[in-house]
Parts: C-alpha cells; structure tokens; sequence
C-alpha cells in the first residue's frame, strides 16, 4: 500500500520543523495520532524511515530519505496543480492565505484585507495565526499558506523555493519606562551606577526575547557593555509582551522600531524610545516562486510593499526617538558614545 497524502504530508512536516510536537501542531493532529501515522506508513513500506535516539532526537535513514524527497515533490506539484486549477478553471479568482508574526501584523493585517477587497480577481482571504516568522516559513514550506511576512534573519538556507520582497528596513530600539526621568537614564548610561531610586530600579533588568528573537545575541552584549547593572529578569517570547513589562515600569528591553510607533497609545504613552546601535534586519514579504506567474498575485503583493513600505517610512520620520551620550566609565569601555549617527 502507498502512502496517502497525509502521511507525505506528516513526513515533511516532521523533517521542516525536526519535533514531532511542532509536526503534529503544523498538520492539526494530536502527537498520538502523528505517531500513529508514521507508523502506518512504515508498516505499509515494510521499512524504517526514522532512526529515533535520545531527548526525542532523530535521523532519516536512507529510505526515509527516499520518501521526504518523493514527499517534497509530490507537494509541490499538488500545490502548482492547485494553483493552476484556481487560475484557470475559477473564473481567474484567486485565493489569498496569508500569514504574520503578531508584531507585524499591526501594519500588514488592515492593508492586506483592503487590497483584497478592492481587487475582483481575489476570490477570498484567510488569515492564518503564527507565532513568528519561522511559523509563517514552516507553513509556506507545507502549502497552508501562501504569502506571508517574515524577519529575514529567519530565510537563511530556507528561501530556495520563495519569492523574497524586502518591504522595510527595521532596527531594534531600547524602550524605558516613560517614568524614569532623561536625566536619570543620562547617569546611569554615564556612570555604569545602579540609580537608589527604587522607583528607577526598572533600569536593573531587561526583558529576555528567547531564541526566537534574531537579535538576542546583539542585545545581550549591548546590555552587557552599556548597562551591566542590567539583569535579564524577565524572558518573554513576544514583543509586544515585552513592551507590556516596560510600560509597567517593571524592566527595559530591546525592541523593534516597527512595533514601537504602531504600540496602541495606552502603552506607547508610557514607554520612551532610545536610538542605540541596535541590529538590523529587513521585513520581507515570502510567497512561492511559481505564484510569480500569477499576473493578479504579483499585482497584490506589489501594491501591499509599496503601500506599507510608504507607510513605514512615514511613521519612521515622525518617530519620537531619544538619544543619551555617554561620558565616565561605560564610554571608556564601549566608546565615545552609542548612538550611531541618523539615517
């Protein structure tokens, strides 16, 4: 007996993310179930495709290897027959599935809706959630959807089969607690002293983004050499959770310039922003290389960059960014100051 569909479907899905838990989220199916299927499809091959080893760790074996090939082309041609079912067989109607790490969201999720709407061809949307942008490239890769907007620090060996569309250049900033007074922040930046203050003790520790955050390593090793009084109390996955902490004064961190100016005015009120040398990445639009053929498709993903990008731009002229120079033992340490000149 072949394998069916799913279990192609099943054995990708397990490769792309490498945890049959992610696997089993990705396909909608319990862990159980996933493992039963797996099996199934190695009884019906009469053969083993994973050689499993400690801590849930496994490796394909050379049939394995077989089938997730057979499994990533047989997708593949399913997707591009879909594709050319909707195009030609569906009055040329198109339907978007689109995905966004919740951050970004705040500037695509309006604009995408918009722009379906008021094009005919677009037969209907759906919105698809996603923790972060390595959600939205393992669902690209499984054909749930079919453009998205990722951090391109995530696309590293993983963009073969992807159209990649930079919308806008983005940078982390340093968010504080608006209650902290400038002067304060100014010492403390100046005398690598903790402030007595235990209304300033915000300035003590700094919200951890996890590994999910390309920038973590980079915003370790600011705090280290800029605020080494700084403890990473907090570890939070998402950054709007982490405005959350900063806004209540709890802690500071390291955030995109992006979500920053889009924060709703209950929080941004309540935060400063702080130009640093922060890192830098690109927002891009992803789609599949074979939706490029799809005149109604690149019409939308072409108006939707423009858009936001313009949007972005804008906003970024207006933002309310601070700067604080340093003088005393921090800057004999990291230099003469930490701001890098305006772009």
């Amino acid at each position: 007996m072949s394998p069916t569909l799913k279990q192609l479907e099943i054995l990708k899905a397990v490769v792309t993310t490498g945890s049959i838990s992610q696997a089993a989220r990705l396909v909608g199916l319990s862990q159980p179930t996933l493992s039963q299927q797996i099996a199934k499809m190695e009884k019906s091959l009469d053969t083993q495709l994973f050689v499993r080893g400690r801590s849930s760790v496994f490796h394909l074996t050379a049939p394995g290897e077989y089938w997730y090939q057979f499994a990533v082309d047989i997708l593949e041609r399913h997707a591009s027959a879909e594709i050319f079912h909707d195009t030609h067989f569906k009055q040329d109607r198109i339907q978007l599935r689109f995905s966004s790490p919740y951050a970004l969201r705040l500037w695509f999720f309006n604009k995408v809706a918009e722009l379906a709407v008021s094009d005919p061809k677009i037969g209907g949307l759906e919105f698809v959630g996603s923790r972060n942008s390595s959600d939205v490239l393992d669902m690209l890769s499984m054909h749930q959807i079919n453009c998205g907007i990722v951090n391109d620090a995530f696309l590293k060996s993983r963009n073969s089969n992807l159209h990649v569309t930079r919308v806008f250049s983005d940078r982390t900033v340093w968010l504080v607690p608006e209650a902290i007074p400038h002067e304060v922040i100014q010492s403390v930046m100046s005398t690598c002293k903790a402030p007595e203050e235990p209304n300033y003790v915000a300035l003590k520790r700094y919200v951890d983004l996890g590994t999910l955050a390309p920038w973590r390593d980079h915003t370790q090793g600011w705090f280290r050499s800029h605020l080494p009084l700084a403890m990473p109390f907090f570890r939070c996955p998402e950054n709007v959770g982490a405005a959350r902490l900063v806004a209540a004064g709890l802690a500071t961190a390291h955030v995109p310039l992006s979500l920053t100016i889009r924060l709703p005015q209950e929080l941004r009120s309540r935060v400063r922003m702080y130009e640093i040398d922060g890192a830098r990445f690109n927002v891009s639009f992803v789609a599949p290389k074979h939706y490029q053929s799809i005149p109604a498709f690149v019409a939308f993903q072409k108006r939707l960059c423009e858009d936001v990008r313009s949007e972005f731009e804008g906003e970024r002229q207006l933002a309310d960014l601070k700067r604080v120079s340093m003088t005393g033992p921090c800057a004999a340490a990291v230099g003469p100051s930490i701001v890098p000149a305006a772009e």
